[in-house]
This record gives structure tokens, C-alpha cells and sequence, in this order.
């Protein structure tokens, strides 16, 4: 059914009849409200399950928000301009830590196997498929490779049991 435009509701003087399509999507509408105020209700109480899983972990709910921005590289680069504001801002007072400031206006010197090795522990732990975007003649590709490979024996060592989000 078509929604009809908006408007002021047509009242008849001296009669009391409603439009049934009116109403008809009055009800339609109020029930799909109501759906959704009962997800977002469910969803805000997972949420903070979540949160106290997160806290008896040993982690911040900030940490965890702050991994998920750094995913993009928008949101990482939010954050630097974020920190580098905060440590301008602590070397204008004099702090100590605004000495700091230098670091995050260079670029990054992270040697390129180092990175590729981050990213394979982290596919590994992730139980993502070992696909490096390396050239297999490179040194990533085999730095990718090889710390994939040992997190899966480590993960195997430990003992794989399921995750608590699989369990759901």
C-alpha cells in the first residue's frame, strides 16, 4: 500500500468516521514501532553484558571502541589528529608527555615485515583464511605466512574450544 502524503487529518464536522487506510497505517506503523523499541531494548541489554564481559576481561569499553575506529583509515586518522591535538596541547602547558608530539606527526616506521606479521596473528586470530596481499616473492609474504602459522599452533596447543559468540 502506497503511503498517502501528509497532511492534516480530514475530520467532517459532526461526524465521527476515520479513514481506514489512515488508520490501517496508524496501526501498521505503531506495531513496527513497537518491534523495534523491544530490539533496541534487547540489544542495549546485550550490550551491556557485553560491556561487563569486556571490563572482567581486563579491558576498557574505550579500548574496545577505539580498535573498532582504528579499523578504518578514517577513523585512524580521527584519532591521530585527536592525539596530536591533545599532546599540542599538553606541550603548550609544558608537560612532559607533549614532548611526544614529534612522533605523531611523522610518518610510520614500521618495518614492512613487522606489519605483515601483525596482520597474519591477527588473521590467524580471527580465524580468517591465511591470504596474504603480499607477492610471494616478498618478505611480508613469508613474514604473513609464518606468524599465521604460529598462532594456529598456538591456538592448537592451547586447545581450541568455542568462541563465546559462537555459542550464541
Amino acid at each position: 500500500m502506497a503511503r498517502p502524503k501528509k497532511s492534516e487529518p480530514q475530520v467532517t464536522a459532526g461526524s465521527n468516521t476515520i479513514d481506514p487506510e489512515k488508520r490501517q497505517l496508524f496501526l501498521t506503523d505503531k506495531e513496527a514501532y513497537a518491534k523495534a523499541v523491544e530490539k533496541f531494548k534487547k540489544a542495549q541489554a546485550a550490550v551491556r553484558v557485553i560491556a561487563k564481559t569486556i571490563k572482567s576481561d581486563g579491558f576498557s569499553l574505550r579500548q574496545i571502541k577505539l580498535s573498532i575506529q582504528l579499523e578504518t583509515p578514517e577513523g585512524e586518522a580521527e584519532f591521530r589528529s585527536s592525539v596530536a591535538n591533545d599532546l599540542l596541547a599538553a606541550q603548550y602547558v609544558g608537560a612532559a608527555i607533549g614532548s611526544q608530539l614529534q612522533m605523531f606527526l611523522e610518518p610510520d616506521r614500521t618495518p614492512a615485515v613487522d606489519i605483515a606479521a601483525d596482520e597474519g596473528q591477527r588473521d590467524a586470530m580471527a580465524h580468517k583464511v591465511a591470504s596474504p596481499s603480499y607477492d610471494p616473492s616478498t618478505p611480508q609474504y613469508a613474514s604473513y605466512l609464518e606468524a599465521y602459522h604460529a598462532e594456529q599452533a598456538r591456538q592448537i596447543k592451547a586447545g581450541i574450544t568455542t568462541l563465546p559468540n559462537e555459542m550464541n
